[in-house]
């Protein structure tokens, strides 16, 4: 049951208002700059002339029934982004994702993958009435503002936040709205319009509830955009609705739209007011609004455009460019009207051949987005419906308008899409430069379903390849062109001679190919966008350099390992490094031949069919294709089912240190130093010196060069015995 706020015998209803406008804390808000609203993203920069006018396939939502009617039912009525992710809104029932794919029970709102067009099923928020509003909180949550009275389940009228991931109905923003003197009728939040920390409200609605009070309004609002608070020195008492509302900051204003009859009683401020900050309408110096037909019963769009400009648009078909400051209409564009003058009642018979009333005005990056339910079918008209007064011209435009807010100049952008009733009353530019617009749509031109919206992007380009190469193998690089309004890549896949050989993903832009046979080969690289749209590039010739004769060994196999049961052992290793690569591995077991192990990642070996108890004692060489073989590795002795060992006779923790144009080496004798008469010392592969003693383990090497690199190895001696070697040091003179 709603809680109505009731004056007691002897009190006005303006007097408790007062009263309850005074009990909230008065905190004048904040103008800064203001912030992108829900329906544009300014965080791209948007350029028309790039975007394809086909739409993309993507998943959509589906019309509701019925026939055309006041107000409208369009599918979709507003845009918002939040992430990754695109919210939809509108009088939609379902979710589709092609003609005759799945449908969804997801109705009003709903969210889809911005990148993919991908309908994200894990959002499902429940609401009873369609969504007109959509904008962003400055916490981060979705606002939705429509003519529903409950969401989830819970009483909530008109408007709510929610949240972007889970759906989940955010109650710390306290506020929504109800419509006392309505006659039965839900309250309707028409628009959003956030302005820093601010959020006005727009629509059919008379109080304004926050928490568990309520205030009364006239179908507008300032609140918080944090807190959902209400904020009562932004007061204009608008007789009627108010569809669209734009914020001024440059001289304090406001501009309010609608089917209103006046403001604070002053009918001069009918279907678009113009107030203060406070609310109040303004009386001097600027000239009223001028109705182009008596049959202007309403204004639907208003939005500030650059060059001091205000746009207006409604019926009768008809957008307004008015100057900012005075009010001065200083040009008209109208669609689907006979002729080219600002009052249709001149064009005689034949005044509205086609449709063409303005639903929807937006502003973003210097260019106006007009929405409208126009379209060029009439012969009579010639494919010419729209006619702008700035350059005395008419053009083939349809469905929606995009202008140079500057000089009011439409873009040939005309997008393909079949329409029902109404035409486009949602309109958004996402992060990534494509254009968004809503309305009632189930096709393109060709036929292909498009679900109550379009999404148009710039055409994937092809990308830019070069290639090189060295050592027998091929290196690919390419650059991708990023137009505005790109969709992202989502990998390349490379083609050698015409066949598919690998593929990168789209933040990649290289590409090896070791060893290609043949001397000369041509290249392709496919851009794949987040829609699987392609483009291949041209084709790149490559000679195949061969590499020089590979003399180098490979390093030895570090850290070898084994483990065993009762009838085999399990040796594992290191890779070992090569100037060209390594191509597999030996096994050797009591000094023996045993194995190959192919691959240069392939870095274990079961040796099976054992006996238990039996000593086995293994080394790994590793070997590159030119048949280089290196040093053997450590040695390990395995006894089957019992444990494996490393021989204690080798020397360990070898150690350099530079002393000018010397290196000390020095290292620890072994765990079992017995027998052992000396060390023999190797530099660079060469054995270099003996350092006889078995306490004696240090070794200083002169005369040498700053700049060189040195590589030692020790070996223990002793008995006719020599111990492995330890592993390899290095060190570069400085």
């Amino acid at each position: 049951m709603r809680l109505r706020v009731s004056p007691r015998a002897g009190v006005s209803l303006a007097t408790v208002t007062l009263l309850l406008l005074a009990a909230l804390v008065v905190v004048q808000p904040t103008r800064s700059a203001e912030d992108a609203g829900a329906s544009i993203n300014q965080g791209t920069s948007f350029d028309p002339s790039t975007l394809d006018e086909t739409p993309l396939q993507s998943h959509g939502v589906t019309n509701p029934s019925g026939g055309p009617q006041y107000p409208a039912i369009a599918a979709v009525f507003d845009f918002a982004e939040i992430g990754d992710r695109i919210f939809v809104g509108g009088h939609f029932p379902t979710v589709q994702e092609s003609w005759n794919g799945p449908s969804h029970n997801q109705s009003y709102v709903a969210a889809f993958d911005r990148d993919s067009g991908d309908w994200i099923s894990t959002w499902t928020p429940t609401l009873d009435g369609a969504v007109y509003a959509l904008d962003v909180s400055n916490n981060g949550t979705l606002l939705v503002g429509g003519e529903f009275t409950t969401v989830n389940g819970a009483t909530r009228e008109g408007m709510v936040a929610l949240d972007p991931i889970t759906g989940s109905v955010d109650n710390t923003y306290a506020a929504s709205v109800e419509n006392w003197w309505g006659g039965g009728a839900p309250a309707v939040v028409r628009n959003f319009e956030k302005v820093g920390t601010d959020v006005y409200v727009v629509g059919n609605f008379d109080h304004v509830r926050v928490g568990a009070n309520t205030y009364r309004v006239w179908s507008s609002a300032r609140i918080r955009a944090g807190s959902g608070q209400l904020d009562p020195t932004f007061l204009p008492k608008v007789r009627f609705g108010a569809w669209d509302v734009a914020v001024d900051q440059a001289r304090g204003r406001v501009h309010l739209v609608g089917d209103f009859d006046e403001i604070d009683g002053n009918t001069d401020h009918k279907r678009h007011g113009v107030v203060d900050l406070n609310g109040t309408p303004l009386t001097n110096g600027i000239a009223y609004h001028e109705d182009n037909s008596n049959n202007q019963n309403i204004q639907t769009g208003v939005a500030m455009a650059t060059a001091n400009r205000v746009w207006v648009g409604g019926a009768e078909h008809i957008t307004q460019v008015k100057n900012a400051g005075n009010m001065n209409r200083l040009g008209f564009l109208t669609w689907g009207m006979g002729c080219d003058t600002f009052q249709p009642a001149n064009c005689g018979n034949g005044t509205y051949p086609g449709g063409g009333d303005v639903q929807v005005i937006d502003e973003v990056d210097g260019w106006m987005l007009v929405g409208c339910h126009c379209w060029n079918r009439t012969a009579g008209l010639d494919d010419a419906e729209h006619y702008s007064s700035f350059t005395g011209q008419r053009t083939g435009n349809r469905l929606l308008g995009i202008y140079n807010a500057a000089n009011a100049q439409i873009q040939p952008f005309i997008p393909e899409l079949r329409e029902r009733y109404y035409g486009t009353w949602g309109v958004h530019v996402d992060a990534n430069g494509c254009l968004y617009a809503g309305g009632d749509y189930t096709a393109d031109s060709n036929g292909v379903w498009v679900g109550g919206f379009g999404k148009f992007c710039a055409n994937t380009e092809a990308p830019s390849v070069s290639g090189s190469s060295a050592n027998g193998a091929v290196e690919l690089t390419w650059t991708q062109p990023m137009p505005s309004g790109h969709l992202p890549i989502e990998e390349y896949k490379v083609f050698r001679d015409g066949n598919y050989i690998g593929a990168e993903p789209g933040d990649e832009l290289t590409f090896t190919d070791p060893s290609p046979a043949g001397p000369d080969h041509d290249y392709q690289v496919e851009a794949v966008d987040t829609h699987g749209r392609k483009a291949m590039s041209t084709t790149e010739n490559v000679t195949v350099v061969a590499p020089p004769a590979d003399t180098q060994d490979p390093s030895g196999p570090l850290g070898p390992d084994a483990t065993t049961d009762n009838t085999s052992v399990t040796l594992t290793w290191e890779a070992s490094v090569d100037n060209v690569g390594v191509s597999g591995y030996l096994v050797h077991d009591n000094y023996q031949y045993l194995a190959y192990v192919p691959g240069p990642n392939s870095l274990t070996y079961t040796h099976s069919g054992l006996t238990a108890d039996d000593l086995h004692r293994y080394q790994i060489r590793a070997k590159d294709a030119a048949d280089n073989v290196s040093i053997p590795s450590i040695r390990l002795d395995v006894i089957v089912g019992d444990g494996v060992s490393v021989p204690d006779n080798m020397p360990l923790d070898v150690t350099l240190t530079q002393n000018g144009t010397s290196v000390d080496v020095d290292w620890e004798p072994p765990t079992n130093p017995g027998g052992i008469n000396g060390y023999l010392v190797h530099h660079n592969y060469q054995y270099e010196a003996y350092v006889p003693g078995v306490a004696n383990h240090a070794y200083t090497d002169t005369g040498l060069t700053v700049g060189t690199t040195h590589r030692y190895e020790i070996r223990s001696q002793g008995n006719g015995v020599t111990s492995l070697p330890t592993e390899r040091v290095t060190i570069t003179l400085q």
